[in-house]
């Protein structure tokens, strides 16, 4: 093989290595990292079906809540917050404890903007949540339950 060749086959394996490297985090606790954040933009952006499509099907909480209705209480609260929500997160942990299940740990904030002429005392809370999330058969991870509180 001479030099020309070679130069360009190692030009080439560099470049693919490099957009391997910009595909996205590869380590599993970094990605679902990566979800908790596309979550928090499309909250904050008033997108419903931008949050939904980090929620499994399969979600169940608790509380008895499904997908659907943790779609309606999502488009609730983008509702009720006016022109703006605003979310102060700040993740606390993530383990992940097998290749398919990561479960993080959250506090997050909530402020809308005036709606009517006042504000809503609803999403001006703290709370601590509790994400369990799944690594579904097309590779990415969704929340399948959670659990949340308010803080004092």
């Amino acid at each position: 093989m001479n030099k020309t060749r070679l130069a360009l086959l190692l030009l080439f394996l560099v470049l693919v290595g490099l957009v391997a490297c910009d595909s996205g985090p590869s380590e599993p606790g970094d990605q679902v990292a990566a979800v908790i954040e596309s979550t928090r933009e499309a909250a904050e952006d008033g997108s419903t079906r931008g949050i939904m499509r980090h929620v499994s099907d399969n979600y169940r909480d608790e509380r008895g809540q499904d997908a659907e209705r943790i779609r309606e209480l999502v488009r609730g609260y983008l509702m009720a917050g006016g022109d703006q929500v605003s979310i102060d997160l700040d993740i606390q942990s993530i383990e992940v404890p097998t290749r398919t299940r990561a479960n993080a740990e959250l506090e997050v904030g909530f402020s809308g903007a005036e709606r009517g002429g006042r504000l809503l005392a609803r999403l001006r809370n703290r709370y601590e949540v509790s994400l369990t999330f799944d690594l579904e058969e097309d590779d990415e991870w969704r929340v399948v339950s959670a659990e949340w509180s308010a803080r004092d």
